[in-house]
């Protein structure tokens, strides 16, 4: 039936391109999504497995070190609303090129501290996706429902770090002599 394109790294539910982007799906396909249960996050739909699987490793992680709970709850709200949408914002992101850095990407240290550089789930911060394009995205807010672009930047990767990597939230040490006494 479907196939996995490993350069791509995007499941194909029908095997007929590797990379997914074929048209409308036939007619009994349609008919079997309905009977799918709608939470179903799989290979049906052409989103990277990795990002499944880190999206599903962040949700066995507890909040690192320099996130409040409340905070890394409304993170991990946003990413699994942006996997599971009905919009399908994962697949859409997917072909348009964003990448698992400048979506999920946050800084290795204190993530929340420069949002300027983080991935676009970070910046949903409990608001809705409501647009998206190849280089930037529209976010409603929560409180007032007012609108903010986020546009999408080359992270510079050796700052950056993918949340369920376990390469990032260390506690930086300290310089050599420079310790207080």
């Amino acid at each position: 039936m479907g196939q996995v394109n490993e350069a791509a790294g995007i499941y194909c539910p029908d095997g007929r391109c590797g990379a997914c982007l074929h048209e409308e799906a036939p007619a009994e396909e349609a008919e079997r999504d309905l009977e799918r249960p709608p939470n179903l996050l799989s290979k049906e739909r052409a989103i990277p497995t990795a990002w499944i699987d880190g999206v599903a490793a962040l949700d066995r992680m507890r909040s690192p070190t320099h996130v409040p709970r409340h905070r890394w709850q409304l993170f991990l709200a946003d990413c699994n609303e942006f996997m599971l949408s009905s919009q399908n914002w994962a697949e859409r992101a997917a072909r348009l090129g964003w990448n698992a850095l400048t979506l999920f990407g946050c800084h290795r240290i204190r993530p929340l501290e420069h949002l300027g550089n983080a991935g676009l789930l970070w910046v949903i911060n409990g608001g809705k996706l409501v647009e998206l394009y190849r280089d930037w995205a529209v976010i409603e807010r929560v409180g007032d429902l007012s609108r903010h672009v986020h546009h999408r930047r080359s992270p510079r990767a050796e700052n950056m770090a993918l949340p369920w990597s376990g390469a990032q939230f260390s506690t930086p040490r300290p310089l050599l002599g420079s310790g207080r006494r």
